[in-house]
């Protein structure tokens, strides 16, 4: 869990892991150097293996690479300080997929995008993996991986400033075969609206340059109706959330 100054959300996200039937093995913090009360609210949750780090970083994925280093479990995802675990089973279907299928090296499950408001402005569900090129792919925190394939991928790519969650997973869908990949039917957050890439027409258009960036990086060629559908899609959700 990366977090910047959170006091407002992180409570609610770190509650959502606390009461998981399924506990996970760590709970890695990566604070940016909070000057708010975030890491006054971390001492409430000594339930919690908590392992914290606070110190000044290079940005959201600077910050996600230290978690992955510091992590020393098997399998590894990403909770937004802001967002949280849908209902007490989550990680529970994230374990038992993996215990499982031995196999098994990516997880990914559907995801509600939340208003502030706590109204659910739209299900994402996942029915059969497709193709990223296509415009599909799973929202960063539906998405499970083992943490030996992220390491082996180099993690997240620092250069990029808003897409780096999706180069990732798009570099992972194409290590990893379609059977050793879980797709659960469900749903494991709520992920509340306000992140980066929507933050602005400026980080709409910054995200779908990397976006293609991306593709041409892994030598995979994309339409520019691609990028034009995919622009469209972000401006009208961002105009019709607002």
């Amino acid at each position: 869990m990366v977090c910047f100054n959170s006091g407002a959300t992180i409570r609610r996200a770190l509650e959502s892991i606390a009461f998981q039937i399924v506990q996970p093995d760590e709970v890695i913090i990566i604070d940016g150097g909070s000057k708010d009360n975030t890491l006054e609210i971390l001492n409430d949750f000594s339930c919690l293996p908590l392992k914290v780090l606070s110190e000044p970083d290079n940005g959201i994925y600077n910050a996600m690479n230290k978690g992955l280093i510091l992590s020393q479990s098997d399998v590894i995802g990403f909770l937004n300080s802001d967002d949280e675990f849908s209902d007490l089973g989550s990680l529970a279907r994230v374990k038992e997929s993996f215990v499982n299928d031995s196999q098994a090296q990516i997880f990914v499950s559907g995801v509600d995008y939340v208003k502030s408001s706590g109204v659910v402005s739209r299900k994402w569900r996942i029915e059969k993996i497709q193709s990223f090129e296509s415009g599909w792919h799973p929202p960063h925190p539906g998405f499970y991986a083992l943490r030996e394939l992220l390491l082996t991928l180099n993690g997240f790519n620092e250069d990029y400033r808003i897409a780096s969650d999706f180069d990732l997973m798009f570099r992972s869908f194409l290590t990893v075969k379609n059977e050793n990949i879980i797709v659960d039917a469900g749903k494991i957050v709520n992920m509340y609206l306000g992140g980066e890439s929507n933050a602005s027409l400026k980080n709409i258009l910054r995200g779908n340059k990397e976006i293609r960036h991306s593709f041409r990086s892994n030598g995979i060629k994309v339409s520019l109706v691609y990028t034009i559908k995919r622009l469209i899609n972000k401006i009208l959700s961002k105009c019709k959330l607002a």
